[in-house]
């Protein structure tokens, strides 16, 4: 291939899994002969947001465990949404958004990919996410 254009995003706005590998496997096949990724770069953003809806709908229900205490659950439970969007959750936002991450796509990021980001509060309240 000359070029391969790849999809870093899913359509719920997460970044696709594997995306990492799945580039460096395309360097190693394409950069020698000179071809082309595209996009060459993706920006990761980030916001701090407010939504209860957030938290109700990744807690347990304790009206539904028959007496059971399973509260500790919540605090070691792992939870992914595929369908989250802000379009579609009620929430409230705390910071403007803000670049914390670039991902090269035509060089290897690793070991040092990490972000940062200096946030300005424009409203108080609880991040949920």
């Amino acid at each position: 291939f000359d070029a391969v254009v790849f999809e870093g995003v899913d359509p719920s706005g997460m970044l696709r899994h594997g995306l990492l590998e799945d580039l460096s496997i395309c360097r190693r096949l394409l950069m020698p002969r000179g071809g082309v990724l595209v996009p060459e770069c993706m920006t990761v953003i980030c916001m701090a947001i407010e939504s209860p809806a957030l938290l109700r709908d990744n807690s347990i229900d304790r009206g539904q465990q028959c007496g059971l205490d399973v509260t500790v659950l919540d605090e070691l439970s792992a939870r992914t949404l595929f369908s989250l969007t802000l379009d579609t959750l009620e929430h409230v936002p705390l910071t403007s958004p803000q670049p914390v991450l670039r991902i090269p796509a035509t060089s290897d990021p690793s070991p040092g990919l990490g972000g940062h980001a200096d946030a300005v509060a424009l409203r108080g309240g609880v991040i949920h996410a």
